[in-house]
């Protein structure tokens, strides 16, 4: 039976493609690296759902090498610029998912996996969704980052469960590898995964299906 749940936020929970794509933007300018048009599709995918330093040192390379250390302090010193609380006005909760969270956490414990950084706070606070999870993980306190198991291996060690007691909810090939790597179920929401090497256990097309989906796997 499943006894924790834990769930992606971008694109699983919350819609902040608008936010992201802003702040990509704001940023890359502020590089002086080009920003990828929209037709890049590939780029794109990257950027909405890979870790930010991730994505970045991929750029980077692809606009010809260099010292990586030095544009990521100067990253940094972007990020100390930014207000996170008025970017977190962008950001708005899916359909369904106050209910589904609701719903949820009456049954399971509840953790929260993101990519998202310093502004993971912001965005739950702005959305009044911080109470529903009893751990998050962000890019600031993860010692690695999806696909990397090591989000549901920590969540199973706080909860004092074993892997295959917990369920991964997520958008992206990175949500559904990393629940596959660490022997928890994946679930698929929407298609953002679709076309990746990663196949979910279950899939469903919005997060309005997620409780008929779960509901025999629950006590």
């Amino acid at each position: 039976m499943i006894q924790a749940v834990i769930f992606d936020l971008d694109d699983t929970l919350v819609d902040s493609r608008e936010s992201i794509v802003l702040y990509y933007t704001n940023l890359l300018n502020y590089l002086g690296m080009p920003v990828p048009p929209v037709q890049d599709e590939d780029a794109w995918r990257m950027i909405l759902t890979w870790p930010e330093r991730d994505t970045l040192r991929t750029l980077h390379q692809r606009d010809g090498a260099g010292d990586f250390d030095a544009l990521w302090q100067r990253v940094l010193a972007f990020k100390a610029g930014q207000d996170f609380a008025l970017s977190a006005r962008g950001v708005s909760l899916k359909p369904h998912a106050r209910e589904v969270l609701t719903w949820t956490s009456d049954r399971a414990l509840l953790a929260l996996a993101t990519s998202r950084g310093a502004s993971t706070g912001a965005v739950l606070e702005h959305l009044d969704i911080h109470g529903y999870f009893q751990l998050v993980y962000t890019a600031v306190n993860s010692l690695r980052l999806k696909p990397d198991p090591w989000v549901v291996q920590e969540v199973a060690r706080q909860f004092a469960l074993d892997p295959d007691h917990i369920a991964l909810v997520g958008d992206s090939e990175p949500d559904i590898g990393c629940a596959n790597a660490a022997g928890a179920l994946s679930v698929a929401v929407g298609h953002g995964w679709r076309g990746g090497a990663q196949q979910p256990a279950l899939a469903v097309d919005s997060l309005a299906e997620l409780p008929a989906a779960l509901l025999p796997l629950l006590p």
